[in-house]
């Protein structure tokens, strides 16, 4: 039986035989079984992650099972509230919403496990604050989300995280087109990246803003737009839909004069 952050983990179900073996390479030697017990002990905190659209079949499943005293069961989705889980409060289990705002591409969090990253939590009171000491021990500063408010939630955090790559993803090409070599490339803007985002955390989102819309540099946005329509049409849509993103932003600077012009060549490309 593994230990991790002072809590047991009891068991592992569902899923292949692989990825059986692959959460066993980061947990431990944790039993796994390809479906849920039929019987869960008391106290007891089932963790389902699986995704979003197989949730609902997830909790009827598990509401199958029998539970003694003081079982509780979480999601870990960010979009769906402690209501997907109906099913199992309707056996009197302790329900609940647990979501980490961080990106895990693979099964392990690597050493800092949620590292300071904030966890979303909706539960009903005999579980929340179980949940907050929980997100805590593992290193995640924990909050309350009301239900309602949760498709703005996951929102912020897909624009945050995902769509950040589809703009990663345009940098790269336009640096490919340039002739920056591969193995640098991504690397090398990721640090830009990195330390724009820093820039924002320390200074707001506005005055982190540098660059030819943040300056009223139209002949350099000019000069963007024919590098994408001779190099790089596909991505003409996404930069210019970036450039007014942008501008709004600047519109909001003590210098947001300089936007009117940039605003004024938007107007002009797009007539």
């Amino acid at each position: 039986m593994a230990t991790h952050a002072g809590v047991r983990i009891v068991g592992l179900s569902g899923g292949s035989d692989a990825s059986a073996v692959a959460s066993q390479a980061v947990l431990g030697d944790v039993p796994w079984t390809p479906t849920a017990p039929s019987t869960f002990a008391a106290a007891t905190l089932i963790v389902i992650g699986v995704p979003d659209d197989a949730l609902d079949e997830a909790a009827s499943e598990l509401a199958r099972s029998d539970y003694d005293a003081h079982c509780a069961a979480v999601h870990l989705s960010g979009i769906r509230g402690r209501d997907a889980l109906a099913p199992l409060a309707d056996v009197a289990v302790a329900t609940g919403a647990f979501h980490p705002l961080r990106s895990f591409p693979t099964r392990d969090p690597g050493e800092g496990d949620l590292d300071g990253a904030l966890v979303a939590i909706e539960a009903e009171a005999s579980l929340a604050s179980s949940l907050g000491e929980l997100a805590q021990l593992l290193g995640g500063r924990p909050f309350a989300i009301d239900p309602s408010a949760r498709a703005a939630y996951h929102l912020g955090a897909s624009v945050a995280s995902n769509t950040l790559l589809a703009v990663l993803d345009l940098a790269r090409a336009a640096f490919e087109a340039a002739g920056v070599p591969a193995d640098l490339a991504t690397p090398g803007l990721v640090s830009l990246m990195s330390g724009t985002l820093d820039n924002a955390a320390s200074r707001g989102v506005a005055d982190a803003v540098t660059g030819p819309v943040a300056r009223g540099d139209v002949a350099t946005l000019r000069r963007h737009l024919d590098a994408l329509d001779t190099q790089l049409p596909e991505h003409r849509t996404l930069y210019m839909a970036l450039v007014r993103g942008l501008l709004a932003v600047c519109e909001r600077r003590s210098d947001a004069d300089r936007a009117a012009v940039v605003r004024a060549w938007i107007e002009e490309v797009e007539a």
